[in-house]
């Protein structure tokens, strides 16, 4: 039996054949919370185990501007079924958004687009949510009137309506989201949610650690099979309290004599030689400045900025001035930009890293809430800085510039950043050496695209 609520209207779709419900899909402006609806993806109209693959929504709004792509939520107890809740900026202006949807398999890099687009619609309101704190609450209130035909006026005084008599009536159910984690941590630090709000999280173990057990119950019921699965939890709806209970057990290495019995020792760290050149502008080093303690220094790093409020790669969030884009290092890494110090709201020249982006840029700076137009705006051109590490990370890591290159290539097109490249590549690039914690990139120049850029 299909899992899909019977309230919800479901746009199905086919990859190879053409097959489309024309499904009526109208939402409202000022309508925050029935923006939601399930796509349903089949293969020559059999069923389709897309499980294991990513499935991307790609938007286009009535002014033929391309939204930022949107990964939808997948079903665990239906074969090719997802839930997509459409955030404020893919429907803030009336019109109609036309839709299409990428299938992507992260191993082989294979990539299907559904033979159909659908569109759905967004219609004005009278309702204004801006206006609403010049509602009056009490008292009366006058209001002119004017007679079309005669030009006439008159003003009659009618009594306000006080919303707070019925507060109890319209207020929101919620419930309470409680982590209970042994040597473990989660990115999503949520307490209380909305009565059918989406609840997502990565569940990653401390250092030294590995999962042994998660289990997530959901209104006293164990939910854990159909909600979680290879450290992520995925909850579509939230109907009731969640209680997160996780145990991360200590990772033994095994004595090589195999006669001791019991715990190993901790194993003795290699000390890092001072200063070593890894590649182009990375250096393992240490060292002090400004009065801040570093443990690696790029040099010649392409700094750019960008702006908007589609939220960050990591689920970390986006601070202005204090959080960056970056590749091949774990999300949580700390930074010190003496240039930004003292500038845009930063007054210590320390950001972190929780997003990512395009394969041009060694550090995207957060600038502003807005737009990447405005942000760009106040940074000027992309600037070759001095940026050291404070501290790595301890969440996964960010794409490597063989990843950005990738999905450039497959959305944009590698033609569009052809200038930015060749400006990003003139000192030898930078974080796109760093081999650290990820080695994609040792074979960057290898890949067919390469002579592309």
């Amino acid at each position: 039996m299909s899992n899909i609520d019977k309230r919800y209207k479901t746009v199905n779709l086919d990859i190879v054949e053409k097959m489309h419900n024309d499904i009526n899909l109208i939402f409202s402006k000022s309508d925050v919370n029935t923006s939601d609806f399930f796509i349903r993806i089949t293969k020559n109209k059999g069923e389709i185990d897309l499980t294991s693959f990513k499935v991307i929504l790609y938007v286009l709004n009535p002014n033929k501007k391309k939204l930022p792509p949107k990964l939808l939520q997948s079903s665990r107890k239906e074969k090719g079924l997802f839930y997509c809740n459409l955030p404020y900026e893919y429907k803030n202006a009336a019109g109609p958004y036309e839709c299409q949807i990428l299938v992507l398999d992260e191993n082989t890099n294979e990539r299907i687009v559904t033979t159909e687009k659908f569109l759905y619609s967004v219609q004005d309101d009278l309702i204004d949510l801006d206006e609403s704190e010049k509602i009056e609450t009490e008292g009366t209130t006058k209001l002119t009137l004017v007679d079309d035909e005669t030009g006439e006026t008159s003003v009659i005084e009618v009594a306000s309506f006080d919303f707070s008599l019925f507060d109890e009536e319209f207020d929101k159910v919620q419930y309470t989201i409680t982590n209970n984690l042994t040597n473990a941590m989660t990115n999503n630090l949520a307490v209380k949610l909305d009565e059918n709000a989406t609840y997502k999280a990565t569940i990653m173990a401390n250092e030294g650690y590995k999962l042994s057990s998660v289990i997530v119950i959901m209104n006293s019921e164990d939910i854990t099979e159909e909600c979680y699965a290879d450290g992520v939890i995925n909850i579509l709806a939230v109907t009731g309290d969640v209680l997160i209970t996780v145990i991360a057990e200590k990772i033994v290495i095994p004595d090589s004599g195999g006669d001791s019995g019991g715990d190993d020792p901790e194993p003795t760290p290699t000390p890092t030689p001072t200063p070593t050149i890894e590649t182009p502008n990375c250096f393992d080093e240490t060292g002090t400045i400004d009065g801040n303690k570093y443990i690696y220094r790029f040099t010649k790093a392409r700094c750019t900025s960008y702006g908007g409020d589609s939220g960050s790669a990591s689920g970390l969030g986006l601070k202005v001035a204090k959080t960056v884009g970056a590749h091949n290092m774990p999300y949580g890494t700390k930074l010190y930009i003496p240039y930004l110090k003292g500038k845009f709201g930063n007054t210590d020249g320390i950001v972190t890293v929780t997003d990512t982006g395009g394969y041009c840029t060694d550090f995207d700076i957060f600038l502003d809430k807005d737009s990447d137009k405005s942000a760009e705006k106040k940074w000027g051109n992309p600037r070759f800085l001095d940026v050291y590490v404070i501290s790595w990370g301890t969440k996964r890591v960010a794409w490597s510039f063989t990843e950005a290159v990738k999905f450039c290539k497959g959305y944009y097109g590698l033609s569009t950043f052809h200038v930015a490249w060749t400006e990003y590549i003139k000192y030898k690039g930078c974080t796109i050496n760093l081999w650290k914690f990820k080695e994609d990139d040792k074979t960057f120049k290898e890949n067919s695209w390469y002579k592309d850029l």
